[in-house]
């Protein structure tokens, strides 16, 4: 936490993207690697490397990988966007969903993110009833979550969930 701080002080940019933009512009985003590491234990050999995880932001490293809102916060408050296009669907996969609150309070999109069908998979009961809440009624993953969780062998409470949240039951991967 200590890291990151001293790296958005000294004017980290904060949406750099650990792969695509060091590629194009030689700067590897310090404040994503530091975000990946103290949700870690600060332990290098944790950190995801670069091509497990393209395209990795600060705020994906704290919200999505370490699920960490005392690092999400501080990102969030220093102008992460949090529509960078993975934290919001990665921190749906946790248990606890605080950054995933942090994220949406923030003004990330529900829609088209994938967030229910990545909690559905993962049996993230907590999570998705926060998308459930927060998402609009009428939404196409809404109505096709319960395709991924079973797929994926979610548990029964998460079936439960979504098929009385609305999900359709007759729905299909092949559209049949």
């Amino acid at each position: 936490l200590a890291t990151m701080k001293l790296l958005l002080d000294a004017g980290a940019n904060i949406n750099a993207k650990m792969v695509t933009d060091a590629v194009r512009t030689g700067e590897y985003s310090a404040a994503a690697t530091a975000a990946a590491r103290a949700g870690r234990g600060g332990r290098a050999s944790q950190v995801p490397s670069a091509s497990a995880v393209p395209h990795q932001t600060a705020l994906h490293g704290a919200a999505g990988l370490a699920h960490e809102p005392r690092l999400t916060r501080p990102l969030l408050a220093a102008g992460a966007d949090p529509d960078d296009g993975r934290s919001l669907r990665s921190a749906a996969r946790a248990d606890d969903p605080a950054c995933l609150e942090l994220l949406l309070d923030a003004g990330a999109r529900v829609e088209g993110a994938m967030a229910l069908a990545h909690a559905a998979q993962r049996g993230s009961l907590r999570c998705a009833a926060v998308l459930l809440e927060r998402g609009p009624a009428a939404w196409g993953e809404r109505e096709n979550a319960l395709q991924w969780a079973v797929r994926a062998e979610a548990p029964a409470e998460m079936v439960r969930l979504l098929a009385a949240s609305g999900a359709d039951l007759e729905a299909s991967f092949d559209r049949t």
